[in-house]
Protein backbone atom coordinates (compact mmCIF):
# COMPACT_ATOMS: atom_id res chain seq x y z
CA UNK A 1 0.00 0.00 0.00
CA UNK A 2 3.18 2.10 0.40
CA UNK A 3 4.43 1.45 -2.88
CA UNK A 4 2.57 3.97 -4.64
CA UNK A 5 3.59 7.17 -5.36
CA UNK A 6 2.27 10.59 -4.54
CA UNK A 7 3.99 12.59 -7.23
CA UNK A 8 6.30 15.18 -6.55
CA UNK A 9 6.07 18.89 -5.06
CA UNK A 10 3.20 20.56 -5.53
CA UNK A 11 1.56 17.33 -6.76
CA UNK A 12 2.49 15.52 -3.85
CA UNK A 13 1.74 18.02 -1.18
CA UNK A 14 -2.58 18.23 -2.40
CA UNK A 15 -2.35 14.27 -2.37
CA UNK A 16 -1.06 14.30 0.70
CA UNK A 17 -3.51 17.11 2.24
CA UNK A 18 -6.49 15.80 0.38
CA UNK A 19 -5.31 12.11 1.51
CA UNK A 20 -5.15 13.40 5.32
CA UNK A 21 -8.61 14.47 4.68
CA UNK A 22 -10.59 11.51 3.12
CA UNK A 23 -11.32 13.93 -0.18
CA UNK A 24 -10.27 11.08 -2.53
CA UNK A 25 -13.05 9.18 -4.44
CA UNK A 26 -11.79 5.88 -3.09
CA UNK A 27 -13.16 3.30 -0.68
CA UNK A 28 -9.57 2.30 0.39
CA UNK A 29 -9.62 6.10 2.01
CA UNK A 30 -11.51 4.11 4.91
CA UNK A 31 -8.34 1.96 5.69
CA UNK A 32 -6.29 4.90 6.56
CA UNK A 33 -4.27 7.59 4.82
CA UNK A 34 -2.18 5.42 2.54
CA UNK A 35 -0.75 6.36 -0.80
CA UNK A 36 -2.83 3.65 -3.06
CA UNK A 37 -6.29 5.45 -1.72
CA UNK A 38 -4.81 9.06 -3.53
CA UNK A 39 -6.58 8.25 -6.80
CA UNK A 40 -10.51 8.38 -8.16
CA UNK A 41 -10.86 4.99 -9.23
CA UNK A 42 -14.60 5.10 -7.65
CA UNK A 43 -17.61 4.61 -11.05
CA UNK A 44 -20.84 3.05 -11.04
CA UNK A 45 -21.48 -0.49 -10.79
CA UNK A 46 -22.45 -2.71 -13.90
CA UNK A 47 -24.91 -1.46 -15.77
CA UNK A 48 -26.82 -1.93 -20.01
CA UNK A 49 -27.95 0.16 -22.26
CA UNK A 50 -30.07 -0.22 -25.60
CA UNK A 51 -28.19 -0.28 -28.81
CA UNK A 52 -29.80 2.70 -29.60
CA UNK A 53 -29.20 4.62 -26.13
CA UNK A 54 -26.60 7.03 -25.14
CA UNK A 55 -24.32 6.12 -22.09
CA UNK A 56 -26.16 9.15 -20.17
CA UNK A 57 -25.15 8.07 -16.71
CA UNK A 58 -21.43 7.54 -17.62
CA UNK A 59 -21.33 11.15 -19.05
CA UNK A 60 -23.85 12.26 -16.04
CA UNK A 61 -21.08 10.39 -13.50
CA UNK A 62 -18.13 11.96 -14.87
CA UNK A 63 -19.44 15.00 -14.81
CA UNK A 64 -20.26 14.71 -11.39
CA UNK A 65 -17.23 13.24 -10.36
CA UNK A 66 -14.83 16.48 -12.48
CA UNK A 67 -16.93 19.14 -10.45
CA UNK A 68 -16.17 17.30 -7.12
CA UNK A 69 -12.55 17.12 -8.20
CA UNK A 70 -12.40 20.26 -9.17
CA UNK A 71 -14.14 21.47 -5.89
CA UNK A 72 -11.63 19.44 -4.05
CA UNK A 73 -8.17 21.49 -6.34
CA UNK A 74 -10.02 24.66 -5.28
CA UNK A 75 -9.99 23.57 -1.65
CA UNK A 76 -6.43 23.10 -1.52
CA UNK A 77 -5.30 26.00 -3.16
CA UNK A 78 -7.26 27.65 -0.81
CA UNK A 79 -5.98 26.24 2.48
CA UNK A 80 -2.14 25.46 1.71
CA UNK A 81 0.04 28.06 2.55
CA UNK A 82 -0.30 31.01 5.14
CA UNK A 83 -3.75 32.05 6.73
CA UNK A 84 -5.58 34.34 4.89
CA UNK A 85 -4.54 37.38 6.76
CA UNK A 86 -0.62 36.92 5.77
CA UNK A 87 -1.42 36.69 1.98
CA UNK A 88 -0.22 39.20 0.15
CA UNK A 89 -2.94 40.95 -2.70
CA UNK A 90 -2.94 39.22 -5.97
CA UNK A 91 -3.03 41.08 -9.22
CA UNK A 92 -6.74 40.35 -9.85
CA UNK A 93 -7.41 42.68 -6.93
CA UNK A 94 -5.25 45.50 -8.11
CA UNK A 95 -8.37 48.21 -8.88
CA UNK A 96 -10.56 46.79 -6.75
CA UNK A 97 -12.07 49.29 -3.85
CA UNK A 98 -13.72 47.70 -1.27
CA UNK A 99 -15.41 49.35 1.14
CA UNK A 100 -14.62 49.25 5.32
CA UNK A 101 -17.66 48.36 6.68
CA UNK A 102 -15.71 48.04 10.53
CA UNK A 103 -17.03 44.12 10.73
CA UNK A 104 -14.08 42.72 9.89
CA UNK A 105 -15.21 40.66 6.90
CA UNK A 106 -12.41 38.37 5.12
CA UNK A 107 -11.77 39.36 1.16
CA UNK A 108 -9.18 37.99 -0.67
CA UNK A 109 -8.42 35.41 -3.90
CA UNK A 110 -7.87 32.62 -0.95
CA UNK A 111 -10.96 33.31 0.80
CA UNK A 112 -13.25 33.23 -2.51
CA UNK A 113 -11.66 30.35 -3.79
CA UNK A 114 -12.97 28.15 -0.36
CA UNK A 115 -16.10 30.07 -0.84
CA UNK A 116 -16.09 28.50 -4.48
CA UNK A 117 -14.96 24.87 -3.31
CA UNK A 118 -17.59 24.90 -0.67
CA UNK A 119 -20.61 26.05 -3.12
CA UNK A 120 -19.36 23.70 -5.88
CA UNK A 121 -19.27 21.06 -3.34
CA UNK A 122 -22.59 21.85 -2.25
CA UNK A 123 -23.79 21.98 -5.65
CA UNK A 124 -23.05 18.68 -6.40
CA UNK A 125 -25.82 17.31 -3.67
CA UNK A 126 -28.65 18.13 -5.59
CA UNK A 127 -27.27 17.11 -8.68
CA UNK A 128 -26.54 14.06 -7.59
CA UNK A 129 -30.37 13.57 -6.55
CA UNK A 130 -31.09 14.25 -10.06
CA UNK A 131 -28.79 11.46 -10.89
CA UNK A 132 -30.45 9.41 -8.57
CA UNK A 133 -34.01 10.35 -9.77
CA UNK A 134 -32.68 9.18 -13.58
CA UNK A 135 -30.44 6.11 -12.83
CA UNK A 136 -33.47 4.71 -10.59
CA UNK A 137 -36.49 5.78 -13.02
CA UNK A 138 -37.92 7.62 -10.20
CA UNK A 139 -39.67 9.95 -12.96
CA UNK A 140 -39.78 13.10 -10.66
CA UNK A 141 -40.20 16.48 -12.55
CA UNK A 142 -36.74 18.30 -12.36
CA UNK A 143 -38.51 20.93 -10.45
CA UNK A 144 -39.53 17.82 -7.68
CA UNK A 145 -35.49 16.73 -7.58
CA UNK A 146 -33.71 17.54 -4.25
CA UNK A 147 -31.46 15.88 -2.20
CA UNK A 148 -33.91 16.18 1.00
CA UNK A 149 -37.11 14.91 -1.13
CA UNK A 150 -35.10 12.26 -3.33
CA UNK A 151 -35.46 9.21 -1.44
CA UNK A 152 -39.68 9.30 -0.83
CA UNK A 153 -42.54 8.59 -2.67
CA UNK A 154 -43.85 11.54 -1.69
CA UNK A 155 -41.26 14.82 -2.30
CA UNK A 156 -43.26 17.06 0.31
CA UNK A 157 -44.57 14.71 3.35
CA UNK A 158 -41.78 12.22 3.29
CA UNK A 159 -42.97 9.88 5.00
CA UNK A 160 -42.74 6.65 2.53
CA UNK A 161 -39.23 5.53 1.37
CA UNK A 162 -39.23 5.15 -2.49
CA UNK A 163 -39.35 1.57 -3.30
CA UNK A 164 -35.93 1.98 -5.40
CA UNK A 165 -34.43 2.88 -1.54
CA UNK A 166 -35.97 0.17 0.70
CA UNK A 167 -33.50 -2.44 1.85
CA UNK A 168 -31.33 -1.57 -0.80
CA UNK A 169 -27.48 -2.86 0.68
CA UNK A 170 -25.83 -0.12 -0.91
CA UNK A 171 -23.72 1.20 2.25
CA UNK A 172 -22.18 4.63 0.26
CA UNK A 173 -26.43 5.51 -0.88
CA UNK A 174 -27.38 4.68 2.41
CA UNK A 175 -24.23 7.15 3.51
CA UNK A 176 -25.53 9.39 1.18
CA UNK A 177 -29.03 9.01 2.80
CA UNK A 178 -28.06 10.05 6.23
CA UNK A 179 -25.68 12.97 4.64
CA UNK A 180 -28.85 14.64 3.63
CA UNK A 181 -30.47 14.60 7.79
CA UNK A 182 -27.06 16.21 8.92
CA UNK A 183 -26.98 19.08 6.08
CA UNK A 184 -30.63 19.34 5.59
CA UNK A 185 -32.71 18.28 8.26
CA UNK A 186 -34.45 15.31 10.36
CA UNK A 187 -36.67 13.29 8.61
CA UNK A 188 -40.37 14.63 9.05
CA UNK A 189 -43.57 15.33 7.78
CA UNK A 190 -43.98 18.71 5.76
CA UNK A 191 -46.50 21.23 7.12
CA UNK A 192 -47.15 20.66 3.27
CA UNK A 193 -49.11 17.14 3.69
Amino acid sequence: MHAWQLGQGEERIYRERMLDMGLFLNPLVVIGPYPIAALDPLHLPSHTYGLDEPPHYVSWYNQLKQEFVAARLLFHEAIEGSPFEDRGRRFADDGTQLIDTLDYPEFSIGVEKLRFSFRAAYGLLDKLAGFLNTYFKLERRPNQVGLRGIWYTDTRCRDTLASPFENRPNLALRGLYWLSFDILGHKGRSDLC
